[in-house]
């Protein structure tokens, strides 16, 4: 996915931190944030659109910021 998101130079929308169910979740099956798991995976970076985005913690924030991550 990472690959097909830098060639064609096109925003990556996906849902995230929408509910701190869906966080635990992703904690739980992943063993991180919805945020990190797109960190280690390369996809947190300017091409990254968050949809909602409302349940970040400080961490996150901060990640994000530094990702020029954009939210919707």
């Amino acid at each position: 996915l990472k690959v097909l998101v830098d060639q064609l130079a096109a925003p990556f929308v996906v849902p995230l931190h929408e509910s701190p169910a869906q966080v635990a979740a992703c904690r739980r099956e992943h063993g991180a944030t919805p945020l990190a798991r797109l960190e280690r995976l390369g996809l947190l970076n300017g091409s990254l659109v968050a949809v909602h985005a409302t349940h970040l913690g400080p961490e996150e924030v901060a990640a994000a910021g530094r990702a020029r991550l954009r939210a919707v």
